[in-house]
């Protein structure tokens, strides 16, 4: 799947592209599935460039990133880790979800990130300047992370990128395109999701354009009006809470605003059965 600019982020994608052309560090951040990890591989195809990906995780350590020494019959010997591979190649490091990363392990990029683009690998005392080419993009969720996220000290290191859903049209058409869906279908499964992104405080996030994705081509394959509401419910909804409350609270919501009314019987349009969700119609969790 390719990355669709929004007009509103045409200007971000610019001075985007200048960064990566200049191997300026970057920070991508927005709401999941919105496209952060597609707009970077996509850079990085347009750059020719290789990528070297880590997905943060709570616990991760230095050696994670950096490497760590290992026994082996030749007797200690040290095993690179993904960062360093990535700076004496001249790789682009792409880290996603650094959000969940303690702010003491990005300590260690400083230097990497500012005029000095080196690395101190304290186990050996080796500094080790990274490649030319080398380029730092990292991408978290704002809101996951309640605001937090990476230091102010590791922030100015680094050019911002925000991104966002794209525009109802712009979504529908990239639903369409990507999955051959109709495009009254697409436009009901779009209109759900941007429901759910702005349902209120109790999710903490919506329906991304990843799930809008997979749902649209799982009910290409439905056979029946049950079948299309369940596919809608598991893609779109239930991976939003596990609070029942909350869930009923949401398809509540949906039916307030008739999202889930009968439509004309058409081979491109998403069959409702009924103008409203009976008890039976709400899935166990």
């Amino acid at each position: 799947m390719n990355f669709i600019v929004n007009a509103e982020q045409q200007t971000q994608i610019e001075i985007l592209k200048k960064g990566v052309a200049s191997q300026i560090p970057i920070l991508i951040i927005g709401p999941p599935g919105c496209g952060k990890t597609t707009l970077v591989y996509d850079m990085a195809i347009q750059n020719q460039k290789t990528i070297i990906e880590v997905s943060a995780f709570e616990n991760i350590c230095v050696q994670d990133l950096v490497g760590h020494y290992i026994i082996t019959e030749r007797g200690s010997e040290f095993v690179k880790g993904p960062l360093l591979k990535a700076i004496e190649n001249g790789d682009v490091f792409y880290f996603d979800e650094m959000g969940e990363v303690d702010n003491d392990v990005l300590k260690i990029l400083y230097p990497l990130l500012d005029h000095r683009r080196s690395l101190f690998i304290y186990s050996s005392g080796e500094t080790i300047k990274a490649h030319p080419d080398f380029q730092f993009i990292g991408s978290y969720n704002p809101k996951k992370n309640h605001g937090s996220g990476p230091s102010e000290a590791f922030r100015q290191r680094c050019m911002y990128i925000e991104l966002d859903y794209l525009d109802e049209s712009s979504e529908v058409n990239l639903v369409v395109n990507e999955t051959g869906l109709g495009i009254d279908t697409a436009t009901t499964l779009v209109a759900i999701a941007r429901f759910t992104r702005e349902f209120n405080v109790k999710l903490l996030e919506g329906s991304s354009t990843r799930l809008l994705i997979s749902a649209a081509k799982l009910i290409q394959h439905a056979d029946s009006k049950q079948h299309e509401i369940e596919i809608i419910k598991s893609c779109l909804l239930k991976p939003l809470t596990d609070n029942k409350e909350y869930y009923v609270s949401l398809l509540d919501g949906l039916q307030s605003i008739n999202i889930f009314n009968e439509v004309e019987d058409s081979d491109n349009v998403v069959r409702f059965s009924s103008n409203r969700i009976d008890a039976q119609n709400i899935a166990d969790f």
